[in-house]
């Protein structure tokens, strides 16, 4: 990976562990989806609401918000910096050994994000 790419996605990353703390600061790490009667919302753990809509907007949209709390965001942005950063290392860039392949690449992000289809309640992953 050209030094340039790997610069434009880390700084790309940095912004958005930035805006995932700041969400943090302002409200909680882990976000949940709520139904209620004539819309939805979202809300962090002490139920304190973070967004609502109360009318027929797509409840999907309030889905997606959870779905990317401040958690998840910083989870995924640990494991693309790891890939990045070390990229270059997992391959002699020879015949013999050509790099990583996709299937390599998603078998390494859904450990590291410790996505296991079987387990849905290890989604996402605990952030140290």
């Amino acid at each position: 990976m050209s030094s340039e790419l790997a610069e434009q996605l880390l700084e790309r990353i940095a912004e958005d562990e930035t805006i995932a703390r700041q969400a943090i600061a302002e409200s909680a790490l882990r976000w949940h989806y709520q139904e209620t009667g004539d819309g939805w919302r979202v809300h962090h753990s002490n139920r304190a609401v973070i967004s609502s809509v109360d009318d027929s907007t797509d409840q999907s949209v309030g889905r997606h918000v959870a779905r990317h709390d401040p958690a998840r965001v910083l989870a995924e942005c640990a494991a693309w910096r790891f890939v990045i950063e070390f990229i270059d290392g997992w391959t002699e860039h020879t015949d013999s050994d050509p790099g990583v392949t996709v299937m390599e690449l998603f078998a390494f992000l859904a450990e590291t994000l410790g996505q296991d289809a079987s387990r849905p309640d290890r989604w996402p992953p605990p952030i140290a």
